[in-house]
């Protein structure tokens, strides 16, 4: 999050966040398993989680990478911008 060095701006900024992230973990597994069939319902929510975790850690490596190869001032936009791609692709 770029806030500019104002401290506040970046404590809304991640609470605002951390509600958004909070509420899809815990709302989006309650939906799977109540419009999956009884057979596969363990299924779904693990896959759910999997990918949860998968982009946790595509997140962590995009950023470490970036900052080993990276200059120091443009490192945290490619960051964003690699996220951005990312949802754009999954999403279309």
């Amino acid at each position: 999050m770029v806030s500019n060095g104002n401290l506040g701006a970046a404590y809304a900024g991640r609470f605002i966040a951390g509600i958004g992230i909070g509420e899809t973990v815990v709302v989006a597994p309650v939906y799977l398993v109540d419009i999956s069939p009884a057979s596969i319902r363990g299924l779904c929510t693990c896959v759910f989680t999997g990918a949860v975790y998968l982009g946790i850690m595509h997140a962590y490596f995009a950023n470490w990478g970036s900052q080993l190869h990276i200059a120091d001032g443009y490192n945290r936009w490619v960051c964003i911008d690699i996220a951005l791609w990312v949802s754009l692709v999954i999403s279309s």
